[in-house]
């Protein structure tokens, strides 16, 4: 649903002059993962503010990090933290902002972000399965290939269509 939402979501309004314009963002997995309705929200601001979030941390401009405790309080790992690191590391100019500094820049509060009205339906798009994608290009690629083995066998003298129904009346 959530990629959906980032495949359908569109400005409201004119879009907001701030730090974030034309950039892409990815936010820590400590937080995607356990604020859905919030990411919607936060999704929909961004996109008010003419950027636009991507998932693959490492091809983003600004990651926002939050760090998250577990049970122990230990500090919670995120992968994306990780290949962002790493990206910084072989020479990829990645911004990274705390989760309050995004906040800051959007002009809200966290507590706000679960109050916004759910988006409406028509902004959840539904793309087709991979599987359909398969299948076409399967007829594409059959289109181009030319000979097949079924040409091969007709040019033998063997049809397999005649053989089908042959075995279908006995």
């Amino acid at each position: 649903m959530f990629l959906q939402f980032l495949d359908g979501v569109k400005p409201q309004g004119d879009i907001i002059e701030s730090d974030l314009n034309n950039k892409t963002i990815c936010i820590s997995l400590n937080y995607e993962f356990s604020h859905f309705k919030e990411m919607i929200s936060l999704v929909q601001l961004l996109k008010n503010h003419g950027a636009t979030y991507k998932m693959k941390a490492s091809l983003n401009e600004i990651f926002v990090s939050f760090p998250e405790k577990d049970e122990e309080g230990n500090e919670r790992f995120c992968t994306r933290l990780k290949y962002v690191n790493e990206a910084i590391k072989n020479g990829k100019a990645i911004k990274i902002l705390s989760f309050e500094e995004l906040l800051n820049i959007l002009r809200i509060k966290e507590e706000e972000l679960s109050m916004f009205p759910f988006p409406d339906k028509e902004l959840f798009v539904k793309k087709p399965s991979k599987r359909i994608k398969e299948n076409k290009q399967f007829q594409r690629n059959k289109e181009i290939a030319g000979t097949t083995i079924g040409d091969i066998l007709k040019s033998q003298g063997i049809d397999l269509y005649s053989l089908i129904n042959d075995e279908e009346s006995e």
